[in-house]
């Protein structure tokens, strides 16, 4: 019998207290202060949840978990994401959140994704702050980048995709500097007194126009 003078059978209990539901929010059911049943309310994870953060740690990227939820409830679904107790935090408020975000950039790059209205403020502080697109309004407004949808599996393709842009944006850099590095010194007769050699006008603007042509098919190789 509890507090409340609701009888709770042993084997009720015995079940309760098992490590699996541990993690859930009891609801129980009574009528007459006579025990039916229990509801155990608890945090499933995204369908994509575990793939996505395995892709993201074959990147080589250093994953953390910050939560408002209670430890049990973390501490549960981190060992389903194979995420070691120190690389979680539970019971936070926003405040608390954004503080870590912000010690985390003194010495690192940070992106943090969310969805809540409490991940707004390190949402907006971290380097890259990527929402879900069924989150909330202003998590997605405070966000530099919004997932379509509510899958995680857009994430390590975006953040692929924008180191391969990065990439293809400084080579596209390199052919550009490097035509008009060469070609400018020449076009000023650099080599006439010596050579003869000397630009002509077409001949310069072929030049400009390979740059180009060169700038524009690297990057439609971006895939």
């Amino acid at each position: 019998m509890n507090s409340k003078g609701v009888i709770v059978d042993s084997k009720s209990k015995e079940i309760l207290e098992t490590e699996e539901n541990k993690s859930h929010s009891v609801i129980g059911v009574c009528i007459n202060k006579k025990l039916l049943g229990f509801i155990l309310l608890g945090d499933l994870l995204r369908e994509d949840s575990i793939s996505s953060f395995q892709k993201l740690r074959e990147d080589n990227y250093n994953l953390k978990i910050l939560s408002g939820d209670r430890k049990e409830t973390v501490v549960e679904l981190a060992k389903k994401l194979d995420t070691p107790e120190v690389e979680i935090k539970w019971d936070l408020l926003p405040e608390m959140k954004l503080k870590i975000i912000e010690n985390l950039k003194k010495n690192n790059k940070v992106a943090m994704i969310g969805d809540g209205i409490n991940d707004a403020p390190a949402l907006a502080a971290s380097n890259l702050g990527i929402a879900v697109g069924s989150g909330t309004q202003i998590a997605k407004a405070n966000a530099d980048v919004v997932l379509m949808g509510d899958q995680l599996s857009g994430l390590p393709y975006a953040l692929s995709l924008a180191k391969r842009t990065i990439g293809k944006i400084k080579q596209n850099l390199f052919w550009a500097f490097g035509y008009n590095l060469i070609a400018i010194p020449i076009a000023g007769g650099i080599l006439f007194p010596k050579y003869g050699i000397l630009l002509t006008p077409s001949i310069a603007a072929l030049l400009m126009a390979t740059s180009s042509i060169t700038v524009v098919i690297n990057a439609l190789s971006l895939e």
